[in-house]
């Protein structure tokens, strides 16, 4: 009797083949995770990087900068420049902000400076005035540190808030430079208001001798007048045309024998003529209650 067999068994090249197709499919699908990982972990990479750089820029503003918690006053260390004061502390890791703030208010701060500082700087503090404000700064005055900086400006800014957190930024860097700049305008300031006064007080001396004084622009043909009955001259807010003016005064206070020799002295139109060589021009006349006066123009300098 013959044996049939109805299955016959498969050639084992074909089981061979089906293993090296399912290991291919498997090499692929490996390759395609391995790449999307190795992307997802290049853009964090490379956002990381991002942030460095911005941070970076940021902190080359400043000499010192912290990422404190406020409720609890740990803080990390972002940045802080060679020759500062605080680079002198050795601060680490894990320090309490408020300790450390203490620590330097006390070594390096005037004793007048110290509690008012440690008053702003202290995370409480912070923390009730960056939940109102996104922003707040700080100036205060320490001992000169290495590089010769005393004049520095604290900046807290809020970066984010929870109910268990309270993370800001806190950055210090030093504006020796822009008060430099403040105090050259104060003495600038005090110098001018001192030469004001100094130039009040010699106005005030001539105008002792003058019923009136006046202020005039030649070319536009405009006159202010200064007040007389004080020992600080200002202008008084009477003002207008001034050949109006100076002929009105001819015509009601000179007397009518004088009024025709004194007009050509008033033009105002040929006085940057007549003062061109000369500091001042004067001329007398005759008041209409008889009593005498006395004109003058003179060039205002500066």
């Amino acid at each position: 009797m013959t044996e049939i067999n109805l299955f016959p068994k498969q050639p084992q090249s074909v089981t061979v083949l089906v293993f090296i197709t399912v290991l291919i499919v498997l090499l692929l699908i490996l390759t395609v995770m391995v790449h999307m990982r190795n992307r997802k972990l290049k853009s964090t990479l490379e956002e990381q990087m991002a942030e460095r750089r911005l941070l970076d820029k940021i902190c080359a503003d400043f000499t010192a900068v912290y990422y404190v918690e406020l409720n609890t006053g740990s803080f990390e260390i972002l940045h802080i420049n060679d020759g500062t004061n605080v680079k002198k502390m050795n601060l680490k890791q894990g320090d309490n902000f408020n300790s450390s703030a203490d620590q330097y208010a006390v070594q390096y701060l005037y004793e007048k400076e110290r509690q008012e500082f440690k008053d702003w700087i202290s995370t409480g503090h912070l923390k009730e005035q960056l939940s109102r404000k996104e922003r707040i700064t700080y100036h205060y005055r320490s001992k000169p540190n290495p590089n010769q900086h005393e004049f520095f400006e604290a900046q807290a800014a809020k970066i984010y808030e929870d109910e268990k957190h309270f993370f800001a930024l806190v950055g210090f860097r030093h504006i020796d430079d822009i008060m430099e700049k403040e105090t050259t305008i104060q003495n600038q300031l005090k110098q001018a208001l001192d030469e004001a006064r100094l130039s009040n007080e010699i106005i005030s001396a001539i105008a002792k001798s003058y019923c009136s004084i006046y202020r005039i622009d030649v070319q536009k043909d405009f006159f202010e007048e200064i007040s007389n009955d004080s020992e600080i001259h200002k202008l008084t807010g009477n003002r207008g045309s001034a050949s109006e003016k100076l002929y009105q005064l001819c015509d009601t206070m000179v007397a009518s024998e004088y009024r025709s020799l004194i007009r050509p002295f008033l033009d105002v139109s040929t006085l940057s003529a007549r003062l061109k060589t000369e500091e001042y021009i004067s001329t007398e006349y005759r008041m209409c209650d008889g009593s005498w006066h006395r004109m003058l123009f003179t060039v205002k300098t500066g």
